[in-house]
Order: C-alpha cells, then sequence, then structure tokens
C-alpha cells in the first residue's frame, strides 16, 4: 500500500486484495449490532440504574445523537468505499478526501471498539506474537483490529504531513 497526499485529500494505491476486502466490512460492521459492542460504544451515564427516569433521558438524549453520529460517519465511508476504482495496472486505489478524515477515523475507532468487545479481546491478545493458539474467528478478529489500526495511523500522519 502506497499513500500520497494530494491537494484535497489522501490516496491511497496498491491496496493488496485481502485489505480491500476488510474495508469492504468496515460500514455497518457487523460487530456494531452485538450486545457487548453496543454497551461499549453507548454506555450509559448513570453507574445506578436505580432512577430509571434518568437512565431513559440519557440514553434518548446521549444514545441517539451517538447513533446519529456514527451512522453518518459510516455513511462517508461507505460512500469513498463505493468509489474505490482499479487503476490501469489493475492496482485499487482509494482517495479519501480531507473533509471525511474524521468520518473514517470515527469509523475505525467504532469497528476496533466493537470488534474488540465482541471477541473479548484484551490488551494480551492483541499483543500476542504467535496467536496460532486461537481459534479462527478470534485470530481473524485481532487482524481486523491490527488493520484498522493501522488505516487509522496513516490517516492521522497524512493529515499531520498536509
Amino acid at each position: 500500500m502506497n499513500i500520497q497526499l494530494k491537494e484535497k485529500g489522501i490516496l491511497f494505491t496498491d491496496l493488496y486484495e485481502h485489505f480491500e476486502i476488510l474495508l469492504r466490512k468496515l460500514p455497518g460492521c457487523e460487530e456494531m449490532k452485538g450486545e457487548r459492542a453496543r454497551k461499549r460504544l453507548y454506555p450509559d451515564g448513570y453507574l445506578l440504574e436505580e432512577d430509571e427516569e434518568k437512565v431513559k433521558e440519557w440514553r434518548d438524549l446521549v444514545h441517539t445523537d451517538l447513533e446519529q453520529r456514527f451512522q453518518e460517519a459510516q455513511d462517508v465511508v461507505a460512500r469513498d468505499i463505493a468509489a474505490m476504482r482499479t487503476n490501469g495496472e489493475g492496482k485499487t486505489e482509494l482517495f479519501i478526501p480531507f473533509k471525511h478524515v474524521d468520518a473514517w477515523l470515527n469509523c475505525l475507532n467504532q469497528a476496533r471498539i466493537s470488534i474488540a468487545a465482541e471477541y473479548n479481546l484484551d490488551e494480551d491478545d492483541l499483543n500476542t506474537i504467535d496467536p496460532s493458539w486461537m481459534d479462527l474467528h478470534r485470530r481473524s478478529a485481532i487482524l481486523r483490529v491490527h488493520v484498522y489500526g493501522h488505516m487509522q495511523e496513516a490517516l492521522l500522519m497524512s493529515i499531520g504531513e498536509a
């Protein structure tokens, strides 16, 4: 993968097929719909759920806004991914306008948090050098967390240079 700064955004070129597949899974990441992920993405503002009225008020105010912002970010990312193209050399390219970077960072972060929550990944899991002892789903989840983290890092470094 190569990264080029352009006048209006960041161009990712020579995307590996597997990287492209993982990017296409990003908007609407299945793990975001899971119960563990939802608890992590939409925490309750009150630790004591005894005051159901305040908990409901919090959920109505905050959760609705968060859900809307998360969906808007996913929509932006989905449009950028839909616009991915293959250049004349048969290599996939992705252009991310600077004005979309925040949405990408938001969406990548949501996905990483959701995947880690749904698979109960902890720091040891994510730092393991040899995950071969884990089942395929956990290994795949760890790979996705790292790939999305690499993408976040690339975006942040690129906008730092812009």
